[in-house]
């Protein structure tokens, strides 16, 4: 037997039982309609939307909202009001919603009547609009709780 041929039957002995295993191996694929998201991802109707609902309603719902800037949904809490849009996506220091938050620039601390936030709520708005401040587009106002 050649030195060739010595060769190509080891070499044949030790891949064949690994291509077969490869072979044998049920294929994974992720459906097309799945869209993993990060564990930390923050997400509008579960994380924002109780926030507004339980620090911002009190002041800042309906036609006589404060500062014309309303929270019924996500967009008219994008949107802003006088001072105009509250929320740069993907720039929480440049967001109006932030600032007053944190009571930092010339807004002042939000809420004005009550404790502000904690430093959790804080976080899960600033990492609301860092990723975008995505909301429902098809959300509807709710009567306030």
């Amino acid at each position: 037997m050649g030195r060739r041929t010595a060769v190509f039957l080891l070499a044949t002995a030790f891949l064949a039982p690994l291509l077969l295993w490869k072979a044998s191996a049920p294929a994974f694929e992720e459906p097309a309609n799945v869209v993993a998201k990060p564990a930390d991802a923050v997400d509008y109707e579960t994380h924002i939307k109780p926030l507004f609902q339980r620090y911002c309603y009190d002041c800042h719902i309906g036609k006589k909202a404060a500062s014309g800037f309303r929270v019924e949904t996500g967009a008219l809490a994008v949107r802003g009001g006088d001072r105009g849009a509250s929320v740069v996506a993907g720039k929480s220091d440049e967001s109006i919603l932030w600032q007053a938050l944190v009571g930092k620039g010339d807004v002042a601390r939000m809420p004005q009547d009550s404790d502000p936030l904690s430093d959790k709520d804080i976080d899960l708005v600033k990492r609301w609009i860092d990723a975008g401040a995505r909301v429902p587009a098809n959300e509807t106002a709710d009567d306030p709780p």
